[in-house]
């Protein structure tokens, strides 16, 4: 199938095995006037179909990843999307009001990410865009990793509570900004590959694990660990207490620094 215009899917969309489905840089809609709840958006060849530039407009509806799915781009105008225990893979940006209610399938979204509410994967989220912003987000006990070469800022939202939060980057800086990081109880934060990495915003986990970086992990507010500090070892800096005024940094147990690089207190 190769789209000649527009599409708008109010039902249930299935791509057979062995078929294909060419984008053709057209818009594919799921909702609108006359939609159907709890409708169904299938992929029979593994998600290897791209399916372009997708939006859910589905005011008080669902519509549900029922296979691994990939897409260029995805917009939720209305509604929800629910990948459950499906992959799902977005080329480029992910935005709107509504709400992605993910499950146990992994995430993977490679361009910027500001949408209103967002239930992550159970098992890994990886953004790798230049801008990560959430506004309502539920950790579901899975990991966030920032991820690719772009550099990062992340806005964790006023009351994000992350589980498993890592810095795994190929080249590129993550900054997280304007929210405190917070972690739940059993949680780790972790740093191992970045082109520097800096919190501008108090840092509260139970543990901490820094394995590696180049240049410089910066800690420039408040930090508080209140399991343990890991670090076996690496050749970045450390900076605690960087910006200017008073800040404390807590950490609970007996804690070894084994980066060969400078440790810079306040």
């Amino acid at each position: 199938f190769t789209a000649g215009g527009a599409i708008r899917v109010q039902r249930n969309m299935q791509i057979d095995a062995g078929g294909t489905y060419n984008h053709a840089g057209q818009t594919l809609t799921f909702g609108g006037v006359g939609s159907v709840d709890a409708a169904t958006i299938t992929d029979s060849n593994g998600g290897t179909q791209d399916l372009g530039a997708v939006t859910i407009d589905a005011v008080g509806h669902t519509k549900n990843a029922a296979t691994d799915l990939l897409m260029s781009s995805l917009t939720i105008s209305n509604g929800t999307f629910a990948s459950a225990a499906n992959a799902v893979e977005v080329g480029g940006i992910v935005t709107g009001i509504g709400t992605w209610t993910a499950g146990a399938g992994t995430v993977t979204v490679g361009g910027d990410f500001d949408l209103s509410t967002f239930t992550a994967s159970s098992s890994v989220s990886y953004f790798s865009g230049s801008s990560i912003v959430f506004d309502t987000f539920t950790a579901n006990g899975g990991r966030i990793e920032l991820s690719g070469a772009a550099n990062q800022t992340l806005d964790a939202g006023p009351t994000a509570i992350f589980y498993d939060l890592r810095v795994n980057k190929t080249a590129g800086t993550a900054t997280f900004q304007t929210d405190d990081i917070n972690l739940s109880a059993g949680g780790t934060l972790t740093v191992s590959d970045s082109a520097g990495t800096t919190f501008q915003t108090a840092v509260n986990v139970p543990n901490l694990v820094l394995t590696g970086t180049t240049g410089t992990i910066a800690f420039n507010n408040n930090l508080d660990v209140t399991s343990g500090l890991t670090n076996a070892g690496g050749s970045f800096d450390l900076t605690f207490n960087g910006a200017a005024g008073g800040q404390t940094t807590t950490v609970a147990g007996n804690t070894t620094l084994g980066t060969s690089g400078t440790v810079q207190l306040g």
